[in-house]
C-alpha cells in the first residue's frame, strides 16, 4: 500500500505551531501567578497596617483624656511591637470645631502608617476624635 504525503505524521510547521502555542499559554498563565502573588502580598501588608493602625486608635480609646498626647508614639508603639518594615506615628491636636473656643474637650488623634513594598512607599492614615469623658474635670 502506498502512503500518501498527508499520512506521513507530523511535519515541521506543525510541531513548531504546536510549540509556539504552548509558549505563549505557559506565559499567559505565568504572568498571571505573578500578578496574583503581588496582588496578594499587597494586600497581606495593607491589613497588617491597617490592623496597626486600629489597634493603637483603641489604646487611646481605653486611655484617660489628660494622657493621650504626642507622647503616645513611643508607648504605643513598644506595645503593638509594629514590624520592621512597618512605621507608625501618632499625632495629637486639639480639635478645631465650633468649640475650639471652649476650655480642652476634644482632641484629634491621627494614626500613620507607612509601609514598603518592593520599593514603593505606600501611607494609611487614620484619625478619630477623644473626648473628654464627663467624669474628669475641666481644669
Amino acid at each position: 500500500m502506498k502512503i500518501k504525503n498527508s499520512q506521513r505524521g507530523y511535519s515541521l510547521i506543525d510541531v513548531t505551531v504546536a510549540i509556539l502555542v504552548i509558549t505563549i499559554f505557559t506565559g499567559i498563565i505565568a504572568s498571571l501567578f505573578i500578578q496574583i502573588s503581588y496582588n496578594s502580598s499587597m494586600i497581606q501588608l495593607q491589613s497588617v497596617a491597617y490592623n496597626y493602625a486600629i489597634q493603637a486608635l483603641e489604646l487611646t480609646d481605653k486611655l484617660p483624656y489628660k494622657q493621650v498626647d504626642n507622647t503616645l508614639n513611643e508607648t504605643i508603639g513598644e506595645t503593638l511591637q509594629i514590624g520592621e518594615n512597618f512605621e507608625m506615628t501618632i499625632d495629637v491636636t486639639n480639635y478645631k470645631g465650633e468649640y475650639s473656643s471652649k476650655k480642652d474637650l476634644i482632641k484629634t488623634v491621627n494614626v500613620t502608617v507607612n509601609y514598603s513594598f518592593q520599593n514603593e512607599t505606600f501611607t494609611i492614615n487614620l484619625a478619630k476624635l477623644k473626648i473628654r469623658e464627663p467624669q474628669e474635670s475641666l481644669i
